[in-house]
């Protein structure tokens, strides 16, 4: 398949070129600012906002007192006041409904704008000699805890100065801080027990499309943090939020404009004691592999593109052509098809085992402008960045295969035993547009582009025993390459405006598209076998090693190509109505279209038995020089015959499209029933439209066509002025995957259990009950803890339902998730002066859930007491984040330590009554330490897995004196060492 870049190559131009034209225009505006300065005039900026709510205060005037100068706030409750002299000066701020406030003193100086964030209270404030250095950013921790408390949901957040100090480089390993929350695989989050299918991703507020064929949700870790400002996961339900969650609803949002002009400039280099400088396996690959892409290198062979309509001419499942006199054909065509085959064998390129290199050390950059420009005396925000990183990785470690053979056995039996070795290649790298232009007062507009590029190279290598399938003595050997190439780029436009009267209209227009594509994704696997043979002059017997392929015990060597692609639009609007200063309604309404094609072809070698050699299995695939002739009763039989040969297995049903359209209105009232009591209700109707199907005429298509109902209430009790009593009762649902919906039979590509759709699949139906008590001590400072519960309805399960242990997507009747969470952050000063500028944080989840097994599963457990119920997958019992640090603003030194660690949690269902795979807990320390010199740049050292803990699957320990290992690999320690310089 051949990779269209011309769309994104354009894109990637109208980037670069929104970049130069940026940093131009930023030296044309130093330009213009020195001269302002020599001028002796500054500009005093802030944000005034009401003192109970949190809410901007659009229209307030504030006024420069003993001067002519002054501002409308705007509908963010922004305003900017130019040409102000330097000096000190007092600022009058009046809005109808409130009371006079007043900022006694002010500096308006040379060295930067001056800041004046104002809260506007019912009653008289007065707020004394006031000199604000710095803006009231989201991105700051104190800032986004000020938020989470005038928030109408129970919400959860990181910001980009967490995750900064945590040294996460992707939101994937941001969100393995966040409470309640886990990561699978690197990728995949679990919010409160519950994995991908319930936990939305947004960026921005939009729903974010997934590459990924087998799920919905997001791989998080295609995120780098470098485009960040805030996570925000919020964990209950109001009715102007997407009904499909039910962990949370995580939201990504990207940096916003700085009132400063910004252009910073990063770089870091890592080394792992396990990975960097030591042998590792892979592939040959494409010249254009650094940059996340496959340039064609992989491309199914131009040959067998041009010729797909002789497929049709050859036999089903067979790797000769015949011609047959009686049969009226032709023979010139028949010699015309065989030297077709002939060419295609010789097409493909014959690499199918790895190579080993060393691995080189791991190597990150970005750079990021931001200025606020004036573009018809109106204010323009623009802010971009560049990511790009690269890592390699090489691991050793251990795969095996176990069953119970019987209710009576005292021990699993063992199927494989096998070494393993990986060598894996990642490239990631991002780009970023962000513009907001304040047409007017009352109206902003903002456009944003992102595009995250990331290619992973893999070879894997096994050997060792394989009983279950051969000999004692026999020794298996495993080949696999592949080539995963993911990308994300969404478009956003929307606008904010305040209409008849104080009305708020928010509206979004949002595009974005995956994809993912597996270009020539290899897999050969063959056993040896040592056999004596006599010598025929010595008659001394010697031992000789065959190797062999055997396509009735292990799949022929195979190679396939996939892609994967989901586009989603969607469109929505809010209206927000004030009733009076704390009281308001809401209406909504949203439409989403995602559509999404999945194809993929399989070629397999045909030839099988003993080999001479893998080097000439794979290279000599040429037509045997004499083809078999026979005649019978008149009757001529000509057939031509291949040393080896590759034939197109691909299956129908395993080609599938599907759409799914969602369609929503809401309406909800945030009401103050006392001065201290808020109740926020409402009600969602959301309709889905859900459909797919595959390219085989023996499957019917899978539809959902249903509208669902989602109320929602909350209670917010103001038990002082940094305290809350949150209560929440909301419905949600869960959708089924396009995959699980599609009734077809599929099997993953290898190696894998059958896995088989269904068309009569339900949606979830969630009940989610949540109550939280936060206590904000201080500006930073947090103490909270959560309890909730979720009922689910319907829930989506993959059951075993056969007897060779393939899966099926099937609804269980009832789940049940329940549990506890507490979080804490606190600067130390309250117990002694000299830990001012220490601090101690973390979170605690505890977390129960249960899911009824099927009786279709129950039946295949050979134990007398069977099994009825499991947890839900990915889910762990405990989490636990502790984190220690210290923040010297003076001297600019940090330092801190990440502690983490998530209790087992399950991670794969085994068959027949063997007990299940729960992924081990690992104690997680992390160091990361940086300090600026000279006031300039930054330098940051970070070690990762200090404790030097392996990952590790294991069978559930149900008595057996030994662990039974599914698998397990080796980490590593990693170091890294970077700077950072804010050129302006």
């Amino acid at each position: 398949m051949k990779h269209n870049l011309t769309i994104f190559t354009n894109l990637k131009l109208y980037f670069t070129a929104f970049v130069v034209f940026s940093i131009i225009a930023s030296f044309q505006t130093v330009s213009a600012n020195d001269s302002k300065y020599a001028e002796g005039t500054s500009t005093i900026i802030g944000k005034v906002v009401d003192s109970e709510t949190g809410e901007p205060i659009i229209g307030a005037t504030v006024q420069v007192d003993s001067t002519n100068l002054g501002a409308f706030t705007d509908l963010d409750g922004n305003f900017r006041i130019k040409k102000v002299p330097f000096g000190y000066y007092s600022l009058s701020v009046s809005s109808v409904g409130y009371e006079k406030a007043f900022v006694a003193t002010i500096v308006v100086t040379a060295d930067q704008k001056t800041v004046a964030n104002i809260l506007m209270h019912p009653t008289i404030y007065e707020a004394n000699d006031i000199t604000v250095k710095e803006k009231a950013l989201i991105n700051t921790e104190a800032m986004l805890l000020k938020q989470r408390q005038n928030a109408n949901e129970i919400t959860d957040a990181i910001s980009s100065e967490e995750i900064s100090r945590s040294g996460s480089s992707d939101a994937a390993e941001a969100m393995s801080k966040v409470t309640g929350a886990t990561v699978v695989g690197g990728q995949y989050v679990t919010i409160r027990g519950m994995g991908d299918r319930y936990a939305q991703a947004k960026l921005n507020g939009s729903v974010l499309p997934s590459p990924d064929p087998d799920k919905q949700s997001v791989p998080m870790d295609m995120i780098p943090t470098a485009l960040l400002d805030n996570i925000i996961v919020e964990k209950s339900f109001t009715p102007d939020k997407p009904g499909d969650f039910g962990g949370g609803s995580v939201n990504l949002a990207t940096k916003d404009y700085p009132e400063d002009r910004t252009l910073t400039f990063s770089s870091s280099f890592g080394y792992n004691d396990v990975s960097t400088f030591n042998n590792m396996l892979t592939q040959e690959g494409s010249s254009t592999d650094w940059l996340g892409y496959d340039n064609g290198f992989r491309d199914i062979p131009d040959y067998v593109i041009d010729n797909q309509d002789k497929e049709d001419e050859m036999i089903e499942g067979k790797s000769f052509v015949r011609y047959q006199s009686g049969n009226g054909m032709d023979y010139d065509s028949v010699v015309s098809l065989a030297s077709y085959v002939e060419n295609v064998n010789e097409s493909f390129r014959p690499e199918m085992i790895p190579t080993i290199k060393e691995a080189p050390m791991n190597s990150s950059y970005s750079v990021s402008y931001g200025d606020l420009h004036s573009l018809f005396d109106r204010p323009l925000g623009i802010v971009s960045s560049l990511s790009y990183s690269r890592k390699f990785s090489a691991t050793e470690g251990f795969r095996g295969k176990y069953r119970l053979s019987g209710a009576a056995a005292t021990a699993l039996s063992t199927d494989a035993a096998l070494n393993e070795q990986t060598g894996k290649e990642d490239v990631l790298w991002s780009g970023f547009m962000n513009l907001k232009y304040g047409i007017h007062t009352n109206h902003k507009l903002g456009f944003s582009y992102t595009r995250t590029q990331n290619g992973e190279s893999s070879a894997r290598y096994l050997d060792g025993e394989f009983t279950e399938h051969l000999d004692p003595g026999q020794t298996l050997f495993t080949n696999a390459l592949s080539y995963k190439e993911r990308e994300i780029n969404v478009f956003q436009f929307n606008g904010e405006h305040i209409v008849l009267g104080q009305n708020r209209l928010h509206w979004n227009i949002s595009n974005a598209d995956s994809r993912q594509d597996e270009p020539d994704a290899r897999f050969f696997t063959y056993y040896e076998d040592t056999i004596m043979v006599e010598d025929e002059d010595s008659g001394d017997l010697y031992p000789v090693v065959k190797q062999i392929l055997a396509e009735s015990r292990f799949r022929n060597p195979q190679r396939m190509w996939r892609d994967i692609n989901e586009d989603k639009i969607d469109y929505s609007a809010d209206l927000t109505i004030p009733i009076s200063r704390t009281n308001k309604i809401k209406f909504g309404y949203l439409y989403q279209n995602t559509d999404r094609t999945y194809n993929e072809k399989i070629y397999r070698y045909t030839v099988d038995g003993t080999i001479a050699s893998i080097e000439n299995y794979l290279t000599n695939v040429g037509m045997i020089d004499d083809p078999y002739m026979a005649v019978y009763q008149g009757d001529t039989t000509i057939q031509f015959n291949y040393y080896n040969s590759i034939l197109n297995l691909s299956e129908p049903q395993n080609q599938y499209y599907g759409y799914k359209k969602i369609s929503a209105f809401y309406g909800m009232l945030e009401f103050a029933l006392t001065s201290r009591l808020n109740i926020i209700g409402g009600l969602r109707a959301e309709k889905t439209d859900m459909f797919s199907e595959t390219e085989s005429d023996k499957y019917e298509p899978g539809t959902i066509k249903q509208t669902d109902y989602l109320p929602s209430i909350g209670l917010i009790f103001k038990t002082n002025t940094n305290m809350n009593l949150r209560a929440s009762y909301g419905k949600t649902l869960a959708r089924p995957t396009f995959k699980e919906l599609t009734p077809a039979t599929s099997q993953s590509f290898g190696v894998g259990r059958e896995f088989v759709g269904n068309n009569e699949i339900k949606m979830t139906a969630i009940d989610m009950y949540d109550l939280r008590w936060e206590w904000f001590l201080r500006p930073g400072e947090i103490l909270a803890i959560s309890g909730f519960y979720k009922n689910l309805t319907n829930p989506i399960e993959h059951s075993i339902q056969f007897v060779n242990g393939g899966i099926k997507a099937v609804n269980s009747d009832n789940a049940e998730v329940y549990g506890a969470e507490v979080e804490f952050r606190r600067t130390l000063d309250h117990i002694s002066p000299a830990l001012t500028n220490f601090q101690l944080g973390g979170n605690i989840a505890i977390i129960k859930s249960s899911v009824k097994i099927s009786d279709e599963e129950a039946s295949f457990d050979v134990n007398t007491d069977k099994q009825t119920e499991r947890p839900l997958e990915g889910q762990s019992p405990y989490v636990v984040n502790l984190d220690f640090g210290y923040n010297n603003r003076n001297t600019g030194s940090t330092i801190s330590l990440f502690y983490n660690i998530s209790g087992e949690r399950l991670a794969y269902n085994a068959e027949k009554g063997t007990p299940d795979v729960y992924e081990q807990p690992r104690n997680q320390l992390d160091l990361i330490a940086s300090q600026v010199l000279f006031g300039g740049p930054k330098f940051k050292l970070t070690v990762k897995n200090i404790l030097n803990e392996n990952s590790e699957f294991i069978h559930d320990d149900v008595g057996f004196a030994n662990d039974y290992y599914f698998k397990y690999h080796e980490i590593g320690t990693s170091y890294s060492f970077g700077v950072s310089y804010n050129i302006w």
